[in-house]
């Protein structure tokens, strides 16, 4: 696997304090050549799922050898395990929680880190982003070898994901995800739906959520005034929008409410 010295940081963090700018500084302080991207802290603190599907949707845009360090850990201290993972040309990094899941396939290597010599000598009971996960990172993307960082595991904690329902007469989903735009993404995917109604038929269905109804379009801008609609978003999922407006608001909903969507 090539390493190209990049660090990727998703954390529940937030910009007021200064957890995430700590993490930085102990990766550059062991290898002061990495290139660290931030892809969130704003995480809703202690959202294992929101981690969960950002991160699975982030890291394919990044270079092969990249490292991902995920930090929502709300059983930081307690028995729970640090984990790094080798996965589809990527590293992952972050606490035996779920959030890594998605990367845990038949030919990923799964590592508990057992090996102290990477962590900061000084290791706490509540910030293991700082003594555990950003020196672990900072060694993968200088290209330690994974395998030196502590023992192989095969049973890993795994989330439990909302699956939507199929059936002859409709999909039955929720939704997992609201950005700051108000858009609320669902775990209905672009190939269920065409498995529904065939390929470029999406103007043949409709979606019902909390009494409203909306069509499909191409883009926002095609939705109508004040009326929800529904598009493909770039996670490949259904998404729920309001032209210029917060679907969330308009809508009353949050995260695990249902949507339906039917034949027109």
């Amino acid at each position: 696997m090539s390493v190209h010295n990049i660090v990727s940081l998703t954390s529940d963090f937030g910009a007021q304090d200064p957890f995430a700018g700590i993490m930085k500084g102990v990766i550059l302080g062991i290898n002061p050549s990495t290139k660290i991207v931030d892809i969130t802290h704003s995480i809703e603190a202690h959202n294992l799922l929101q981690c969960y599907y950002i991160l699975k949707s982030s890291y394919l845009y990044f270079p092969y050898g990249t490292v991902h360090c995920a930090v929502v850990d709300p059983g930081v201290g307690t028995e729970r395990r640090p984990l790094a993972v080798s996965c589809d040309g990527h590293y992952f990094v972050g606490p035996d929680n779920g959030i890594l899941s998605f990367a845990f396939h038949k030919k990923s290597i799964i590592i508990e880190l057992t090996e102290s010599r990477f962590f900061l000598p000084q290791k706490g009971y509540t910030f293991h982003g700082r003594d555990i996960f950003a020196p672990v990172s900072a060694e993968l993307a200088k290209g330690t070898p994974i395998e030196k960082m502590g023992k192989p595991i095969h049973d890993p904690v795994r989330i439990s994901t909302p699956e939507p329902i199929l059936s002859a007469e409709r999909i039955m989903g929720e939704v997992i995800y609201i950005d700051r735009f108000g858009n609320l993404t669902t775990n209905i995917s672009l190939s269920m739906l065409e498995e529904f109604v065939g390929k470029d038929s999406f103007s043949k269905m409709i979606f019902e959520m909390e009494g409203n109804k909306g069509r499909f379009t191409e883009n926002y801008e095609s939705g109508e005034p004040d009326k929800p609609g529904a598009l493909i978003n770039s996670w490949e999922n259904m998404e729920i929008f309001l032209n210029q407006g917060r679907a969330e608001k308009t809508l009353g909903v949050s995260v695990g409410d249902p949507v339906t969507v039917i034949r027109n």
